[in-house]
């Protein structure tokens, strides 16, 4: 079993709103990546490819070019 290295998980971003933990939109942005990044490591299996998913990639690309 792999351990995942950096661990992300939305109860802990809502946290760091909460507290004010997030200076800049890029660091906010930096932990939705590395939830999205996570997930496609260790669970390589799963297809990203449904429509859904390509939408929210989209989505969040445009956003995180407006903010970077």
């Amino acid at each position: 079993m792999e351990v995942i290295r950096q661990p992300m998980d939305l109860s802990t971003i809502m946290t760091k709103i909460d507290t004010h933990q997030y200076l800049r939109v890029k660091d906010f942005l930096g932990d939705i990546d590395l939830i999205c990044s996570n997930a496609l490591e260790y669970n390589p299996d799963k297809d990203p490819g449904g429509e859904e998913e390509k939408l929210h990639w989209h989505a969040h690309e445009y956003t995180r070019n407006m903010y970077t």
